[in-house]
């Protein structure tokens, strides 16, 4: 089965957005593969530029304040599992404390003088050559260490907004339950109510994917053919959270 999952408003796109340039960033950091120094400096420049564009930390902050109510309730029922309670509540204290205080945070990547000249030739097509970027040729025969080190000290600044946005993704995917029902020649529309995020677990064996259109609490989902097929009545499986 596979998931697809659609945000219902701008904050929760930019934290879906921010997901996956960190899951690049964190898939190729390592620079194991040929293609990994491409993907990591992208990723980078990438968080950088969407950092630039949006504010997310007093949404995320807001959001982790709400998760941290709910975990205090649950506290209250018996039977629960109190050490795991415990640790949401120290993680989510920690980062609701930690987030409003980050100051500056694209500041280290800005300022950096190496990662200023790999921007300005990224937007070539084959910019990253060494004849166009000596600077990284040398860079990426460096030792592993100081490659690391540098990559470090890239992120360091990112690491409480990183871990914030896992908590809060997962805190929320974990709240959401499937149910199956069937889209009518492939066309579907419902209303979820305080949702964020529209999640759709669909087998790829039936050879189509969704495209969802919606805004707030109304969405409309229509499944399109990946190949030849026709148009018919698509089983799946759906959550908001």
């Amino acid at each position: 089965m596979v998931i697809f999952e659609h945000p219902l408003n701008e904050k929760s796109r930019s934290y879906l957005r921010l997901e996956y340039i960190f899951e690049q960033i964190a898939k190729s950091r390592h620079l194991a593969a040929p293609s990994d120094p491409e993907a990591f400096f992208k990723g980078i420049l990438d968080l950088h530029e969407l950092m630039e564009r949006c504010e997310v930390r007093a949404d995320l902050t807001k959001d982790l304040e709400r998760h941290l109510a709910s975990v205090n309730h649950w506290a209250t029922i018996p039977g629960v599992d109190q050490s795991r309670i415990s640790m949401l509540q120290q993680q989510l204290n920690q980062f609701i404390y930690q987030l409003p205080r980050l100051s500056r945070i694209t500041q280290t990547l800005k300022e950096d003088r190496f990662l200023s000249s790999v921007r300005q030739r990224f937007s070539i097509p084959g910019g990253l050559c060494s004849f166009d970027l000596p600077q990284l040729y040398f860079w990426l025969n460096l030792t592993e260490e100081e490659k690391a080190a540098d990559c470090k000290r890239w992120l360091a600044d990112f690491q409480p907004l990183i871990g914030a946005l896992q908590l809060n993704l997962k805190l929320c995917r974990d709240s959401s339950h499937f149910s199956s029902v069937v889209a009518k020649n492939g066309f579907y529309q419902d209303v979820a109510e305080n949702a964020d995020i529209i999640r759709i677990k669909i087998s790829p064996t039936l050879g189509f994917y969704p495209t969802v259109s919606g805004h707030k609490t109304r969405y409309a989902i229509r499944f399109l053919p990946h190949g030849d097929e026709q148009a018919q009545d698509i089983p799946f499986q759906i959550a908001s959270c």
